[in-house]
């Protein structure tokens, strides 16, 4: 533990769901002690997600890695206490619940500030702290859909596509990350504290690079697997069902994409692909001539191992399936063993860390089953054995999630 990156930072953690938690998981990663604070007889409901191993939710357990775990009342004012007191030792908060929500329970960044002048605040929500939208709900799916992106993805003419994952939770969860990373440093550097207030719409909107576009009067929907402003680049369909990923957009790379891998040297000067924007406005005869090429191969492989010794990028569209077995992604710990919790006899295989240090490798540990460190953290809060006991079991009936 003593050459992690972040050993001696603790976080209180009040996310559920997949926003929030990627974030402090990753903290949790790098050393940090990160004491989740989840519903007496209840806990996160991505507890009860499938699917399961040995009973264990996998999406619980990835996003909750290495993670502590306190049953905490947040609607009693003795629960309240309990936390602010523990704010006094630690150097960051998370919480990703409905704005105000936090406020009205006496845990807002006012009430830590009090207790812990260097604390760094982060929330996480839909809409942000304000705005006129800042009160309404929303998940992963809502950012998408708002965030233009969605409109985006999929076919000319047919409907909006949704991302396969839920990838406006994930690029939150690294962008608070990023942030709280980023304000404990100026707290080293200053002794200050500081809030963050992160909208997981704001997180997805940056990822349109077409936002630009509009303000210049140049609207772009939808164009399915090929680029608004890039050709070739896109997906094209080869034998079997298969497709492949191909980049040569560059006058260097189509001009050898057209003379020695579609034996085409005619194409260089035609004048529907004579440039960039050519190639995207005749995007449609471009996708025959390489797809006819793909489907002369048994497998788009061949093809790919061509583009390779041409120094042209290209990948192959994998299944799920096929990245879990990936030797790349098995080679550099992209998919790697867990322990899962520590009730479970063989753990679960997944994901592994994006992140790779020289010096300070990232450790990913075992979800805490619910309340598991109950008598560990709360003793710090000044309880006796007795009284955490006495709280246990006062809390211990299934309550409704704030």
């Amino acid at each position: 533990m003593g050459n992690s990156i972040l050993n001696g930072i603790r976080v209180l953690d009040f996310t559920t769901h997949t926003a929030g938690p990627t974030c402090t998981a990753q903290l949790a990663d790098l050393g940090a002690e990160v004491i989740k604070i989840e519903l007496p007889g209840y806990g996160d409901e991505t507890r009860y997600l499938t699917p399961t191993v040995e009973g264990y939710s996998t999406q619980f357990m990835w996003n909750n890695r290495g993670k502590k775990s306190i049953t905490v009342n947040l609607k009693d004012p003795d629960g309240v206490r309990l936390l602010l007191e523990l704010g006094k030792k630690v150097d960051i908060v998370v919480e990703s619940m409905k704005p105000g929500s936090m406020k009205k329970m006496g845990l807002d960044y006012v009430a830590f500030k009090k207790v812990n002048k260097q604390i760094v605040y982060c929330s996480l929500s839909a809409y942000g702290q304000t705005g006129p939208k800042a009160h309404e709900p929303g998940f992963d799916i809502v950012a998408q859909a708002a965030s233009g992106i969605m409109d985006l993805t999929g076919h000319p003419g047919g409907p909006p596509v949704k991302c396969g994952v839920f990838m406006a939770d994930f690029v939150c969860g690294k962008d608070a990350f990023g942030a709280i990373i980023a304000a404990l440093f100026h707290k080293f550097r200053t002794g200050e504290g500081q809030y963050i207030d992160i909208s997981i719409l704001q997180c997805m909107t940056t990822m349109n690079p077409f936002i630009e576009n509009a303000f210049l009067g140049k609207y772009v929907s939808r164009v399915g697997n090929q680029s608004a402003s890039l050709a070739p680049y896109g997906i094209f369909e080869g034998p079997k069902h298969e497709y492949l990923a191909i980049a040569a957009f560059t006058p260097r790379h189509w001009e050898r994409f057209c003379n020695e891998a579609l034996r085409k040297p005619e194409l260089v000067k035609d004048i529907r692909f004579i440039d960039n924007q050519e190639r995207i406005r005749n995007i449609k005869d471009l996708v025959k001539y390489i797809e006819n090429w793909l489907k002369t191969f048994t497998s788009v492989d061949e093809a790919k191992n061509i583009l390779d010794s041409l120094q042209i990028v290209a990948g192959k569209v994998c299944s799920t399936k096929e990245v879990a077995y990936d030797a790349q992604m098995i080679a550099r710990k992209g998919v790697m063993d867990h322990p899962g919790t520590r009730k479970m006899s063989k753990g679960y295989r997944g994901r592994g860390s994006q992140l790779i240090f020289s010096k300070t490798p990232v450790k990913m540990k075992a979800a805490p089953e619910l309340g598991d460190n109950n008598y560990e953290i709360l003793s710090e809060a000044g309880l006796s054995r007795q009284q955490i006991f006495n709280i246990e079991t006062k809390w211990g009936q299934e309550i409704e999630p704030v």
